[in-house]
């Protein structure tokens, strides 16, 4: 990697230390910051200067960038760069068989470091005056949609892992199913991180927070702990070790989980084909949110029952039948008119609604379920898999990162609340109601939170047990029959 201390002009050196030294940024995002203005101004080089014409840009040096120099680039030749960059930038520089242009999420990521730079340099060092990028348009984002392991297919993972290195690697993969780690914060952690119940990471930006650890990762960590060699050296107080006795790499750990998910799936995983699962599930999220909007609008024909069999079919369909099948139903259904509602809508969060007796309950008393944040549900079609220059398998991770507003994930601002605030505004509900499954703590933890904020607001709600072994359904009843009476 080169080092922008050495290798980058005073100007552009100053602007990178000023970020890893004042915005406290990671030495990986600061180097990445430089590699984008390193190209850029090669890029501005070359077309300025015919006698650098035929030379690659590598070979191009910007050791005499100066502030003459950037303050003389106009925003016509940042959309040239932009052009080039769609085009003709290789897309995978260490590849022989690359493809040309970026995707719009990398061409968007270099935008955001120019306008930086200039931002930094009119406003922060005031050494320019215009800024030639304050009215420049990012390029527009697709949003997409990651392939999932369900619960019994996660334990079935942990089961199957084997090998010299058991202990560790089971513990590193019940961590990423339970914590949403990135692979770099996982490596990155160390033996005092640990703390009985809690694990201290180091997140993007050099942001600490504080994760509860579950039984499950207790348990993983104390069997991997228990075989842990005890070494010297730099790497001593590292938590996973690789067998050379040094800090297990991304690199590494990337390769275990893929070989781990092989071996459990009896399939040979390539990027190829995982991006050709994003864009099968991507497409069938995009549908399945199409749907909850048209069966808010038309609860007369789309019971609560309906809905949620739509929902349970593609926990068991292949994804692009569902999806075929789901659109052929929204198209059937707007061809009808709208028709004035004459019950109640709800807004409906928790893991589950089930068993079907319950949502019939619902329909008995016309209550239209007009959105929701069921895990079961539309929490598996909220976040999208951004497209972007990091493998699927990041970007799915990261995906799961972004998760809001889900007890199971790591929430620390606790937004669910006024989450399901805006849903019911946007929907015109009348409540919300809580689906409270027995014997699961972290829903029973963010509900006082979520009461707390519905009673300021004044959104009436209600909340009620919901097991899936339930026989009797007589309580259900009358505690939603007594709620629809008071709406």
């Amino acid at each position: 990697m080169s080092d922008y201390r050495t290798e980058a002009p005073e100007i552009l050196r100053d602007f990178l230390s000023y970020h890893e030294t004042i915005k406290a940024h990671s030495q990986r995002t600061v180097d990445e910051y430089y590699l984008d203005l390193r190209n850029f101004f090669r890029y501005m080089k070359q077309i300025r200067d015919p006698d650098l014409a035929d030379k690659s840009l590598d070979e191009i040096s910007i050791m005499d960038v100066d502030l003459e120099f950037v303050g003389s680039i106009k925003l016509s030749d940042i959309y040239s760069y932009m052009t080039y960059l769609s085009r003709d930038r290789v897309r995978f520089q260490n590849s022989s068989h690359s493809d040309y242009g970026l995707n719009a999420a990398s061409r968007a990521r270099k935008i955001a470091t120019i306008r930086s730079f200039y931002n930094y340099l009119t406003n922060k060092a005031h050494l320019l005056r215009e800024n030639p990028v304050k009215d420049i348009d990012a390029p527009k984002l697709k949003k997409e949609l990651p392939r999932y392991l369900t619960l019994e297919q996660s334990k079935d993972l942990l089961s199957a892992v084997d090998g010299k290195n058991q202990e560790r690697d089971y513990a590193i993969l019940t961590l990423f199913l339970n914590c949403g780690l990135r692979i770099s914060e996982l490596v990155g952690l160390n033996l005092q991180d640990i703390q009985d119940e809690t694990m201290r990471i180091l997140g993007k930006g050099n942001k600490v927070r504080i994760l509860y650890l579950n039984d499950a990762c207790q348990a993983a960590l104390n069997r991997y702990l228990a075989v842990r060699r005890p070494i010297t050296g730099r790497d001593a107080n590292a938590l996973f070790l690789s067998s050379q006795n040094e800090r297990i790499s991304r690199s590494m750990v990337h390769s275990m989980v893929k070989k781990q998910l092989e071996a459990y799936l009896g399939v040979k995983i390539t990027n190829a084909a995982l991006e050709n699962s994003i864009a099968i599930y991507n497409e069938n999220r995009a549908v399945m949110r199409e749907f909850v909007k048209v069966a808010a609008d038309y609860p007369q024909v789309i019971s609560a029952v309906d809905r949620h069999a739509v929902f349970k079919a593609r926990q068991f369909m292949l994804k692009e039948k569902h999806t075929a099948l789901v659109k052929e139903l929204i198209e059937e259904i707007k061809a009808m008119p709208v028709q004035p509602w004459d019950g109640k809508k709800v807004v409906v969060t928790g893991i589950l609604l089930e068993p079907n007796q319950v949502l019939e309950i619902f329909d008995e008393f016309k209550l239209a379920i007009v959105d929701d944040d069921l895990a079961q549900e539309s929490r598996q079609i909220r976040v999208d898999v951004l497209d972007g220059e990091e493998g699927p398998l990041y970007r799915m991770a990261k995906a799961w990162q972004q998760m809001y507003g889900c007890s199971v994930a790591t929430d620390t601002k606790k937004g669910r609340g006024k989450m399901l605030m805006n849903k019911v505004a946007a929907t015109g509900a009348d409540a919300v109601i809580i689906a409270m499954m027995k014997f699961c703590d972290p829903e029973e933890w963010d509900y006082p939170v979520m009461y707390r904020e519905f009673e300021e607001k004044g959104i009436k709600n209600l909340m009620f047990e919901v097991d899936q072994e339930l026989t009797s359904f007589e309580q259900v009843k009358t505690r939603l029959q007594s709620f629809v009476e008071m709406l």
